[in-house]
This record gives structure tokens, C-alpha cells and sequence, in this order.
């Protein structure tokens, strides 16, 4: 889909469906995860990062989840 239709317009779109949730029950948390991973969808109005991870051997994997981390900022971030 975000070939077809840009990141600007899927990131739009899923913030608007957090919103829509928030509106039902602000209480949860509320976040979105993707496979094949799309890393450069972030959403601001997300509360936490969860990105899918590949399987890599342990240095590798090592790297790959400090650039997650990096990449969730401030947010608690979930590789699953």
C-alpha cells in the first residue's frame, strides 16, 4: 500500500484510525506493526514502536535493534 499510495498518505491514515480508537477508549495503548518491516512509517501519534525484526545472526541482530531503538526516539519499542 505505501507504494501505491506514498508515506504521507499511510502515516495520515494511520494516525487517523489511532485517533478513531482513542475516541472509543483513550486507555489503551496504541500502536501498529507491519511484516515485511516499514521503518520509515512513524507515526507521531503512536505511544510505542513495534517493528517486526528479521532474523540475523547475533552481532547483526545486535545493530539492528539499536537502530530500532534509535529510531523509536523517546518510545518504548517492541521488535517482535
Amino acid at each position: 500500500m505505501v507504494r501505491w499510495l506514498g508515506v504521507r498518505r499511510v502515516t495520515e491514515f494511520l494516525e487517523q484510525l489511532i485517533n478513531l480508537a482513542r475516541s472509543i477508549d483513550p486507555r489503551p495503548l496504541y500502536s501498529y506493526a507491519s511484516y515485511p518491516p516499514t521503518e520509515y512509517l512513524l507515526p507521531q501519534k503512536c505511544r510505542f514502536l513495534h517493528l517486526q525484526r528479521l532474523s540475523a545472526p547475533s552481532a547483526d541482530l545486535e545493530k539492528y535493534l539499536l537502530r530500532l531503538q534509535n529510531l523509536a526516539d523517546d518510545k518504548p519499542l517492541r521488535a517482535g
